[in-house]
């Protein structure tokens, strides 16, 4: 995969780029945040204006956007996150760009790495150090972190913090999981269906307030500290932000469906993860029922929220943890569940063959556009397979099979009507 990204898919995005006479910069996607704290903090301008979004432009994209030329990406790359961003940027903004695209590079390999050793604890997955390492090597072979990696998506960070709070939490350290999820809205898009979860479930009990306080602590120091750098940025944000969307992809849904159909069906899918949350309100948070309540909100928000790139659906990869967690569940003999559990792991497994195939067919020295897009699209509808099983997952735990199977499914997705049984047996 390796092999197929540096040397076929990449030479023909080029190629592409060039032959549509768009125009290729630095193309990272560090670059706008990173000139975005350099102005805030050296020299006090507003990261959200039309000078600075210039400024940006002219190293992302190597020039100036002109709306006249129909080659041109219709992405403005504006400073499109909150403000707050600029402070975990501020120790990088006296170092040129080149030496913080190594440093940066580095940085998020490895906290990528760390998090997905993290995951698998936080599932109660019990794998050997041979296991895990394996397991990071075939993360890192992924388009997705792949293209992240390369174009220093910030996207990687949030999710190493999501995971970082994650694992405090399971180790009932809610105060840091606190911190941590704050943190973790650099990019709100891309953690709001997993907080609005998480406050649902620490409002059930006085014991889980700690996480409330500590994520209000959190947010309220980013928002001072944020207000105090640009006051009344936030309307400024919320301005670019509505701005980006008009010339932003959208979701998932929005390539496959009309508008009014992934409109309607994103509604569905949020609201049927809602109606889960509740569900599950009271689940302890080292219960197997928190752990797939929250990777099925990241596994929904990959699927509802606007697209942006491939980096983002790394926030699938606990959903692929969670069926491996729960692969007992799948073992009735049933079609429905074969399907529903190995499905997910074809598609997963698909795009390692379409990149070989890319391979054969550029070393014929032929071009072809689909051959050289097929391993991308395999990746694209990976979260559809990933939801559709954890959401069965999720419909075996809350309503199971009748008669003798209840028990047994009851007892896997949590213990606590065996300790409900032994307590009134004492």
């Amino acid at each position: 995969m390796f092999y197929c990204s540096l040397r076929v898919l990449v030479p023909f995005e080029r190629a592409a780029a060039d032959s549509a006479g768009a125009p290729r910069g630095n193309l990272s996607d560090l670059y706008p945040r990173w000139i975005g704290a350099r102005e805030v903090l050296l020299h006090g301008e507003d990261p959200y204006s039309v000078d600075v979004t210039q400024k940006i432009q002219a190293g992302y994209y190597g020039r100036l956007l002109d709306p006249a030329r129909p080659g041109d990406p219709k992405d403005e790359q504006r400073f499109a996150y909150p403000l707050y961003v600029v402070f975990f940027l501020a120790p990088f903004i006296h170092l040129p760009f080149g030496t913080v695209q190594h440093i940066f590079t580095v940085l998020l390999g490895f906290l990528c790495a760390w998090s997905v050793v993290l995951w698998p604890e936080s599932l109660g997955l019990c794998w050997s150090a041979a296991t895990k390492t394996a397991v990071v090597l075939l993360t890192f072979s992924t388009l997705q972190v792949m293209q992240g990696l390369a174009r220093l998506q910030l996207s990687l960070l949030v999710f190493a913090f999501v995971s970082f709070g994650v694992w405090f939490m399971a180790k009932d350290q809610l105060w840091l999981g606190g911190f941590a999820f704050a943190a973790a809205t650099i990019k709100p898009q891309l953690v709001l269906l997993p907080i609005a979860f998480l406050v649902l479930w620490a409002s059930v009990c006085r014991a889980r307030r700690t996480f409330l306080l500590s994520f209000a602590l959190g947010m309220t120091i980013l928002f001072v500290g944020a207000d105090l750098l640009q006051h009344g940025w936030i309307f400024r944000f919320l301005s670019g932000a509505r701005a980006y969307h008009r010339y932003a992809a959208g979701s998932i849904l929005d390539f496959i469906l009309p508008p009014i159909a992934a409109w309607t069906i994103a509604c569905i899918i949020v609201a049927m993860a809602l109606g889960i949350f509740w569900r599950v309100r009271e689940s302890e948070s080292n219960s197997p029922d928190f752990r797939v309540a929250l990777a099925l909100a990241m596994a929904v928000t990959t699927v509802v929220v606007p697209i942006g790139g491939g980096y983002n659906q790394l926030f699938v990869l606990p959903g692929v943890f969670v069926l491996v967690a729960n692969r007992a569940r799948f073992q009735s003999g049933k079609l429905s569940d074969v399907v529903l559990f190995w499905s997910p792991w074809i598609v997963l497994a698909l795009p390692w063959i379409a990149a070989l195939v890319a391979i054969c067919w550029h070393a014929l020295n032929r071009v072809n556009t689909i051959v050289y897009r097929i391993p991308y699209m395999f990746a694209f509808v990976l979260p559809f397979f990933v939801l559709a099983a954890m959401s069965a997952i999720v419909l075996k735990s809350c309503y199971g099979a009748r008669g003798r199977t209840l028990p047994s499914v009851a007892s896997v997705v949590s213990g606590r009507s065996e300790n409900a049984v032994e307590q009134r047996s004492r």
